[in-house]
C-alpha cells in the first residue's frame, strides 16, 4: 500500500481565500476538503483569516499529520506595515487600477510588466503620503506567511509582478531594485525575503501551537495563483500552456528560452518566470472574465454547444483591453458573427453565449499573439479554474472555437490552493516531482466557421466606430 502525505495549500485570492486539504498517495492526489472566506479588506484580517481556515483545516483531518504547507496568491495586491508589522489602511488593490497614464521609457521592458498602473511600485507609491507610519510591504502570500511563520517571504514569480524587481536573465536570481523601491518612497529594507525556487522554510513555533500542528512543518511560497495552476496542471515545459480562470483568465505560455521583452510589452504582456525557475513565461491576461461571467452570462446551460454561433458575440473589455494589443480605451460591446455592432443582449441565455464565445475569441487572439512573440504555436494547453468555473457555456464555447486540443483539470474545486499544496509536498521531498492534479482531455470539436468568427471578432474590437446602443 503506497504512503500517504496529507498537505495543506493557502491560496489568497482576489475575491477568497481558500485552504484546501490533499491527499497524495503515489502520483495519485486528491482533494479532501476545500474552506473558503472572502478575501479581507486589509492585511490584518487577511493573516487572521488564514490563521483561522488552516485551523478549521487541521481540524477536518482529526489528527492526520500534515506534512506541508504551500502559500500561492494573486499578485499586486497588498498591505503597508507599520515597525510592529500591523496593517495600515485598507489592501491596495490591483482590480482597482484602470488602464492609462504614462509609462517611464524602458520601465516595463526592464521590469517585464506591461501595466505600471496596477503594478504594486505604483499602487504604493501613490498611497504612502496618506497613510503615516508606514515602513514596509507585504502582498497576499507575504501576509500568510507573516501569519505561519512569523515574517514575510516571497517567490520569485510574484516579486516580478511588483514593478519592483529588475526582470534578470534567465538562470539569475530575482532580486530587488533599490532605484526602483526609491521612487515609492519606501525604506530599502521595506520588502519581503525573495526566496530561491524550491525553497522551503519552517512553521514558526507560536503559530504550530495556535494551529494544533508540530512545529517546522517545511512552508513553500507555491508562487503566483496563474504560475501555480499552470504547474499543477502539468504544464512545466516549453510550449506548453496554462489558461488560467480566477477572478482574471491569463494564458501562461511556457518559452524555450529568454522571450523578447519588447515585442511582450508591445503586445501587453509580462514576462515572468515558472515556478521551478527553469523557464521564462509570458502571460496575457483578461481582467473582467469572472465578473463579465458572474455578472452577464451567470451558470446558465450545460457543456454542450449549440451547433452553431449565430447569436451576438461580447468584446470582454468592459475597463480597456490589457492583451494582445493594448488599448484602455476598449469598452464592453456586442457583435454579430460577421463583426456589426449589437445590441447587449439582457436574456441569461443569449447573454451566457455571447459572453463566453467573447472570452474564447479573445484568448485565442492572445495565444495567437503569443505565437508571434514566440516563433512558435502552444503544444498542449490545460484550463485550469474552480470547479463551476471550467464548465457551462464558456468551456463548451472554448471547445468549439479553439483549433488545439484541450484538457481541464477535473475533481478539484480550487486547483490554485490544491496546486499550492502539491508544490509544497513536492519541494518538501513527499512527492513525486512529476505528480500534477487530474486532468480530462476533451475531443477536438472546432466549429467550422470558427477562422472567421475570430477575423471578425479581432477586427471589431481593433475599431473604436461606437453606435448609441453600445457607447
Amino acid at each position: 500500500m503506497l504512503p500517504v502525505t496529507r498537505a495543506l495549500g493557502v491560496d489568497v485570492g482576489t475575491t477568497n481565500t481558500k485552504v484546501a486539504v490533499v491527499e497524495i498517495a503515489g502520483s495519485e492526489v486528491r482533494e479532501l476538503r476545500v474552506l473558503r472566506r472572502p478575501t479581507a479588506g486589509d492585511g490584518d484580517g487577511i493573516r487572521t483569516a488564514v490563521r483561522g481556515l488552516v485551523r478549521d483545516a487541521v481540524e477536518t483531518l482529526g489528527g492526520a499529520p500534515v506534512a506541508a504547507i504551500g502559500i500561492a496568491s494573486m499578485a499586486e495586491t497588498g498591505a503597508l506595515l507599520d515597525a510592529d508589522g500591523r496593517s495600515i489602511g485598507a489592501l491596495l488593490r490591483w482590480d482597482a487600477a484602470r488602464p492609462g497614464g504614462t509609462v517611464e521609457p524602458g520601465l516595463s521592458e526592464r521590469t517585464g510588466v506591461p501595466r505600471p498602473e496596477k503594478s504594486t511600485r505604483a499602487l504604493v507609491a501613490a498611497a504612502l503620503p496618506g497613510r503615516r507610519g508606514a515602513v514596509s510591504w507585504a502582498g497576499g502570500a507575504e501576509l500568510a506567511a507573516l501569519a505561519l511563520i512569523g515574517r514575510a517571504v516571497t517567490d520569485p514569480t510574484l516579486a516580478l509582478r511588483t514593478m519592483l524587481a529588475t526582470l534578470p536573465r534567465l538562470g539569475e536570481p530575482v532580486a530587488w531594485d533599490a532605484e526602483l523601491l526609491a521612487a515609492t518612497g519606501l525604506p530599502g529594507e521595506a520588502l519581503p525575503r525573495i526566496l530561491v525556487a524550491g525553497e522551503t522554510v519552517a512553521l514558526d513555533h507560536a503559530a504550530a501551537r495556535s494551529l494544533g500542528l508540530p512545529a517546522g512543518i517545511p512552508v513553500a511560497i507555491a508562487g503566483h495563483d496563474h504560475a501555480v495552476a499552470t504547474w499543477a496542471a502539468g504544464m512545466r515545459e516549453p510550449g506548453e500552456t496554462g489558461d488560467s480562470i480566477g477572478t482574471a483568465e491569463a494564458l501562461v505560455r511556457i518559452a524555450a528560452g529568454e522571450i523578447d521583452r519588447t515585442a511582450a510589452i508591445a503586445e501587453g504582456m509580462s514576462v515572468g518566470r515558472t515556478v521551478d525557475g527553469r523557464y521564462e513565461t509570458l502571460v496575457g491576461g483578461i481582467p473582467a472574465a469572472s465578473r463579465l461571467l458572474a455578472e452577464l452570462a451567470g451558470r446558465v446551460g450545460g457543456d454542450e454547444p449549440a451547433d452553431s454561433f449565430a447569436g451576438p458575440i461580447m468584446l470582454p473589455t468592459p475597463a480597456g483591453r490589457q492583451a494582445p494589443r493594448p488599448d484602455g480605451a476598449a469598452v464592453l460591446r456586442a457583435i454579430t458573427p460577421d463583426g456589426a455592432d449589437a445590441s447587449i443582449p439582457t436574456d441569461p441565455a443569449v447573454a451566457a453565449r455571447a459572453v463566453s464565445a467573447g472570452l474564447a475569441l479573445q484568448a485565442r487572439w492572445i495565444a495567437a499573439a503569443q505565437d508571434r512573440v514566440l516563433g512558435s504555436p502552444a503544444t498542449r494547453t490545460v484550463v485550469t479554474g474552480a470547479a463551476h468555473a471550467v464548465a457551462g457555456p464558456w468551456w463548451a464555447a472554448k471547445r468549439r472555437l479553439s483549433p488545439a486540443l484541450l484538457a481541464r483539470t477535473t475533481g478539484i474545486a480550487e486547483p490554485v490552493a490544491a496546486g499550492a499544496a502539491l508544490l509544497a509536498a513536492v519541494r518538501a521531498g513527499l512527492g513525486e516531482s512529476g505528480i500534477r492534479l487530474p486532468v480530462d482531455v476533451a475531443p477536438l470539436d472546432l466549429d467550422p466557421g470558427a477562422d472567421d468568427l475570430l477575423a471578425a471578432f479581432v477586427a471589431a474590437s481593433l475599431d473604436h466606430h461606437l453606435t448609441p446602443e453600445t457607447s
